[in-house]
């Protein structure tokens, strides 16, 4: 039996990230998950969160993810993770971050106009949770 799997983070315009990992760890709808090996079969819902990618025992990957599905494959001993955006940590501009923190806020301080749908006022207020327990914005 292997100690590896493979992992697989696609978004739109790429392929982020392709290769044999010891484990991830990552926030899905259903809570923290960590995969390791031969997990068992799951899909679940990615909102915001960190990705903790084991390569090696002393190598990390950290990418954040934006609204994606995960899924993992027990029989393939593979995860495939298809998200709207996928950035390594390091890369992210906080800056743009906050810019996207300000325009949640004041849309939702506008739902009283009736502009916004329930669908979309959800969506923004999870994107506002997954901001400010992401990067300490608020």
């Amino acid at each position: 039996m292997t100690d590896k799997f493979n992992l697989i983070i696609k978004t739109p315009e790429k392929e982020t990230f392709s290769g044999e990992v010891d484990n991830i760890y990552i926030t899905t709808d259903v809570g923290d998950t960590e995969i390791h090996p031969f997990h068992a079969s799951l899909g679940a819902v990615v909102s915001y969160s960190p990705i903790i990618i084991t390569i090696s025992e002393n190598r990390q990957i950290e990418y954040i993810i934006k609204r994606g599905v995960l899924f993992f494959s027990n029989e393939k001993n593979e995860a495939l993770l298809v998200a709207y955006s996928a950035q390594k940590r390091e890369e992210i501009d906080f800056e743009s971050a906050k810019e996207y923190l300000k325009f949640v806020n004041e849309k939702l301080k506008s739902k009283d106009d009736d502009s916004l749908g329930d669908f979309t006022l959800k969506f923004l207020e999870d994107e506002r949770i997954a901001l400010v327990r992401e990067f300490d914005l608020d």
